[in-house]
């Protein structure tokens, strides 16, 4: 009985797939677009394009970096590298603490500086911005140790985004640099944990001499926003994503009042909602503030220190 019927239910099952494959395929149903975000994109492209694009005067004396350390490094390359007149001299640095065999800070750190560098080649040439990956176990990583660091975690050089260099030396001269950084506890016990060093961005530009550090842990955008607002060597570099996150902040305050997409312009303005933004708008995004470097610099690397 099987084998009589095994023919005629792969006939069936052919006529079926060949119907199957005959029918058109479904329509994809657009997504609604919605008009406030559009509104908030265009007035974002905007504000950006009217930002200036001529660079800050630079600094010429009494630098920040006047305390990094030359030291001589080896990068996943191979080269020898000094860590300033190589790496800092006069460009926008994001300098990074890791080690390859760390398996707690390192792995978020790291896929966090992906999207970073991703989001600064919007702003940044390549050779405008540099990542700067230093180990904390110089003695283990080897240029190989970190070539194959990079593989794994799908780390390229690629001259469409800023470069990223990953370097070892001497352990004794990277751990004075890590000082002269600022990436350091004031607790002896603390400050010998690797992990506490591995977790935190220093940033600046060397030529307008600002710098600050922030931890990985805060809230990307935030951080983003910070970090060109610190480094950008011009006032659209500089304010470009503060005027993004700006709008995106607005956006998402008039969702949580529940009007993003199911109201009417009429209802947003009853509601008071346009009077806030416009409010906020009309606010200047300021380009006169200097960063207090000489007396913020030394940040410290754990949080435990500012509650102690």
């Amino acid at each position: 009985m099987i084998k009589k019927l095994l023919p005629v239910f792969v006939a069936v099952v052919g006529a079926a797939c060949v119907y199957l494959a005959l029918l058109p395929a479904p329509k994809e149903t657009p997504e609604p677009v919605d008009p406030v975000s559009l509104k908030l994109d265009a007035l974002n492209t905007s504000r950006v394009a009217s930002l200036g694009t001529e660079d800050f005067e630079s600094s010429l004396s009494d630098r920040t970096s006047d305390r990094f350390p030359d030291i001589e490094l080896l990068d996943h390359r191979g080269r020898k590298v000094r860590f300033y007149s190589d790496l800092v001299q006069d460009r926008c640095v994001c300098v990074i603490y890791f080690y390859t065999r760390c398996t707690g800070s390192c792995p978020g750190t790291t896929r966090l500086v992906k999207k970073l560098r991703k989001e600064m080649a919007d702003q940044f040439s390549n050779d405008e911005f540099l990542f700067i990956s230093l180990t904390l176990e110089p003695d283990v990583d080897t240029p190989g140790e970190l070539r194959e660091y990079m593989d794994a975690n799908g780390i390229e050089d690629d001259e469409n985004l800023p470069d990223w260099v990953y370097a070892t030396g001497d352990y004794e001269e990277i751990d004075n640099l890590r000082r002269s950084l600022g990436i350091y506890d004031l607790d002896p016990v603390i400050d010998a944990d690797k992990t506490e060093h591995a977790s935190i961005l220093t940033f600046g530009n060397d030529r307008t001499d600002r710098w600050a550090a922030l931890p990985v842990g805060m809230d990307f955008e935030q951080l983003k926003s910070a970090m060109t607002r610190i480094v950008g060597e011009n006032p659209r570099q500089r304010y470009a994503s503060v005027v993004q996150y700006r709008e995106e902040s607005l956006a998402r305050y008039e969702a949580s009042r529940g009007l993003i997409g199911n109201s009417t312009t009429s209802d947003r303005q009853n509601t008071g909602v346009e009077d806030d933004k416009n409010e906020l708008r009309q606010q200047p995004v300021r380009q006169d503030i200097k960063s207090p470097v000489k007396d913020t610099f030394q940040l410290r690397t754990s949080h435990k220190v500012s509650q102690r």
